[in-house]
């Protein structure tokens, strides 16, 4: 029973925090003006590139995406076993 209240909270922590992340993404000038010049300058690049460099660029994007997810998702975990381990501190909950 352990493991599927684990599974079961961590799939809502983490559908939680993909839901605050896009709101905030759209809410947030700085972050679309960010999203912007990226994508801007991405495009120039891209633009430069031979076809086979250009696949080359999409593969490092990839792996690079997958990459900050999994990065994203031990931060997230943490996240949850500091808040946790505060609410055990402060007595709010008990976890023998």
């Amino acid at each position: 029973m352990e493991n599927k209240f684990a599974e079961y909270f961590y799939q809502a922590a983490s559908d939680s925090c993909l839901a605050c992340s896009v709101s905030r993404q759209h809410s947030s000038e700085e972050f679309r003006n960010l999203r912007d010049t990226s994508m801007q300058l991405f495009q120039e690049i891209e633009n430069k590139l031979s076809e086979a460099d250009r696949q080359k660029l999409f593969r490092l994007e990839e792996v690079e995406n997958h990459m900050d997810a999994i990065a994203e998702n031990w931060v997230y975990q943490q996240g949850y076993r500091d808040c946790l381990y505060l609410l055990q501190w402060m007595g709010c909950i008990h976890m023998d």
